[in-house]
């Protein structure tokens, strides 16, 4: 019984104390900010079963929920100067535009006012909206009108052939009508802060029922205006995501359409391409110009995941952003609160919530204190890379043939040599013959996964030979320890090499393959 615990007790205690180390690291990693610029992900207070419509008022965010809207006040960095909760069944399916006391809503064609339980209709068979702080538009068919919450009054501004897709505001006052043109084209129309429009269309963008226009951003600075939009193509039951730029000057829009270019979005911190880019936003943080959106993740447990990212914007075609949320969920609708912070809504399968992230020192300092929900995602990451270093038993499964070979071998050749109760030549020379294939695997283990993943006391230089002769002594010194000596010379190889892949599959497996 004493020699048994010794054999299979002491590996065990290993396993654990390496599975421990395992969870500890990731439960590091939970107070380890995204990147320098960001904070960690901070939960605000709010939850809903339905995605929420939301509109802003400078630091003001309300947000929809089921017969109510909730309102958060934010102040410097992601502080909540206040909270309220709105009384008002906000319609299914289009923007709304609110002070927090009056809501203009559209719903079956009627655009209406709602103020102290009173509801007033301010037009009919009203087809889209879109509002901001001071102005509403809106349209019915191919004409747009506005709206001014402050006089009351609305009045017609354009009229196109066609129906309008969407009226998108811009930074400066300026706003694009998006115009279907025929039945695979639509057309980008530039109206000034002056409210001037182009009289031809500044761009023209597919949009069909198999290549769809998705989001579309304006931005002008002085002359130079930027237009990028999204394209939903489906092609062979697949559905893609692509992102495209449209840049020149806002004085030669007339004689020069903008055309546009697909941009490429790389990873800064792995230099890997990002998939399916969506919600995007172009924002001013800290005096920066950035590109803010949504694209598959990349990182352990990232499983059909959406993150955030945030880059520089700058000229060219390519956009090196970094994540900014470190929650995993499904984010979608960033929106910027402040000179330094970001607010989004994250989709965990269930319900929708709010979250935010700040570049403000105190801000990031304090997201990095653990909290309940930590420890869980911890333990949940540890589970699934354990169960990721499966595969290194199947894929370093062949390290056990040279060994199996030769003492099959001897045996037919020589089966007296194995009668010998001490250890003999066999059992060494079958030992060292396993130890020399791991060095065959870890060129391929030790791969751009690893080195991201990893801890650091598993990626210095020449980390790979140093771990596996590290592992060799280990189990050396297990084997000599816990070998019974009534086992014979198969028994001795078998035991050195379940308890050598043992320590390599919780120490170094789990960091190998990036299953999700």
């Amino acid at each position: 019984m004493k020699q048994k615990l010794k054999s299979f007790g002491i590996p065990l205690l290993a396993i654990i104390a390496l599975i421990a180390a395992l969870f500890f690291h990731q439960l590091s990693s939970m107070t380890k900010l995204p990147n320098q610029e960001w904070s960690r992900s901070i939960p605000f207070n709010y939850e809903g079963q339905e995605s929420p419509i939301t509109f802003q008022r400078q630091n003001e965010v309300y947000l929809t929920n089921v017969d109510e809207v909730r309102k958060f006040t934010i102040g410097e960095g992601l502080t909540i100067e206040k909270t309220e909760t709105l009384s008002m069944d906000i319609p299914r399916g289009y923007p709304f535009w609110t002070d927090g006391t009056e809501f203009i809503t559209l719903s079956g064609g009627q655009l209406t006012l709602t103020a102290d339980g009173k509801t007033e209709v301010i037009d009919e068979e009203v087809t889209g909206i879109a509002a901001e702080e001071e102005q509403v538009l809106y349209w019915k068919q191919g004409a747009v009108y506005e709206y001014l919450p402050a006089d009351g009054a609305a009045s017609e501004l354009h009229t196109f052939p066609n129906e309008i897709l969407d009226v998108v505001f811009g930074n400066d006052e300026s706003y694009a009508v998006i115009h279907q043109k025929d039945t695979v084209n639509a057309e980008v129309f530039y109206v000034s802060s002056a409210g001037e429009m182009a009289t031809s269309p500044v761009l023209t963008v597919k949009n069909s029922t198999y290549d769809q226009l998705g989001s579309l951003v304006l931005h002008t600075a002085g002359d130079e205006v930027t237009i990028i939009f999204g394209r939903k193509m489906r092609t062979g039951g697949s559905l893609s995501f692509n992102m495209f730029k449209a840049a020149g000057k806002v004085s030669s829009l007339e004689a020069a359409p903008l055309s546009a270019q697909k941009l490429n979005f790389i990873n800064e911190e792995t230099n890997a391409k990002l998939q399916s880019p969506d919600y995007a936003r172009i924002v001013s943080l800290n005096g920066e110009l950035n590109l803010v959106f949504t694209a598959e993740g990349q990182r352990v447990g990232d499983n059909r995941n959406i993150r955030l990212y945030a880059g520089e914007l700058e000229e060219g075609t390519q956009i090196a952003a970094r994540p900014v949320n470190t929650n995993q969920n499904v984010a979608q609708h960033p929106m910027k609160i402040n000179e330094e912070s970001l607010l989004w809504i994250s989709f965990n399968g269930d319900y929708y919530q709010l979250y935010g992230a700040s570049q403000n020192s105190k801000v990031k300092e304090a997201s990095t204190e653990l909290a309940a929900e930590d420890w869980k995602l911890s333990a949940y990451n540890a589970f699934l890379m354990l169960f990721s270093s499966m595969v290194t038993v199947l894929t370093a499964s062949y390290w056990l043939f040279p060994s199996l070979t030769l003492l099959l071998v001897l045996y037919i050749w020589s089966p007296n040599t194995f009668e010998k109760e001490e250890i003999n030549w066999v059992e060494y020379a079958s030992i060292a013959l396993f130890l020399v294939m791991p060095f065959t695997y870890m060129s391929r283990a030790m791969n751009s996964f690893f080195y991201e993943v990893a801890p650091v006391y598993y990626t210095f230089p020449y980390s790979g030979a140093i771990l596996l002769v590290a592992i060799s002594l280990m189990t050396a010194i297990i084997w000599k320890v816990g070998r019974d000596p009534e086992w014979g010379t198969f028994a001795g190889v078998f035991y050195y090499m379940l308890v050598y892949m043992m320590l390599y599959i919780f120490s170094i497996g789990p960091y190998i393959f990036n299953l999700f």
